[in-house]
């Protein structure tokens, strides 16, 4: 239900829409904008196995680790609330993954195509090649520089991105 777009500018849409409605409301000023900035980090880092602690050094560095598993509780909270669906965002085990079944990211297409592409064989670069132009439209989180714990996963994005672009068009040369 949940489709990401973090290329070229954040949107969430729920059942393809932008969300709104009380879910849209859940929390506000400071409060909200901390929901989003944990979702956003969710997604820097994979969306999948992400430590508590790796969210609360990043998140809250200067608070102290009770207060930090507090607000981190408190923000899962809220974040959830945002989505209207509990079961979206998993906590186990002192780790958070978003639920497959649940998001669809652009960064989690991107890597499979890119994936597909190193793999592939010549004849089958140019379908999958558009297929990742048209999910790449700038880079990751573009609106969010402030954000430090953005530059690693941008950099790695734009990384692969230049790599397989750079395959990409070996592969057009080499055919003429």
């Amino acid at each position: 239900p949940y489709r990401v777009q973090t290329f070229g500018g954040f949107r969430l849409l729920r059942h393809h829409e932008p969300l709104r409605g009380p879910e849209a409301k859940a929390g506000s000023g400071k409060g909200k904008k901390r929901t989003l900035e944990l979702l956003k980090f969710l997604f820097a880092s994979g969306g999948e196995q992400v430590s508590e602690s790796k969210v609360t050094d990043a998140l809250w560095p200067r608070i102290d680790g009770d207060s930090a598993h507090r607000s981190f509780t408190s923000t899962l909270h809220r974040l959830r609330k945002l989505l209207g669906e509990d079961r979206a965002v998993i906590l186990h085990e002192g780790r958070v993954s978003l639920d497959r079944r649940y998001f669809w990211l652009d960064t989690w297409a991107f890597e499979q195509l890119a994936g597909d592409i190193e793999a592939a064989s010549g004849a089958e670069h140019e379908k999958t090649g558009e297929r990742l132009l048209a999910l790449y439209r700038g880079s990751f989180m573009a609106e969010d520089a402030d954000a430090a714990w953005l530059i690693p996963a941008r950099a790695r994005l734009r990384g692969r991105f230049s790599r397989i672009l750079a395959r990409l068009c070996h592969h057009l040369e080499e055919r003429g």
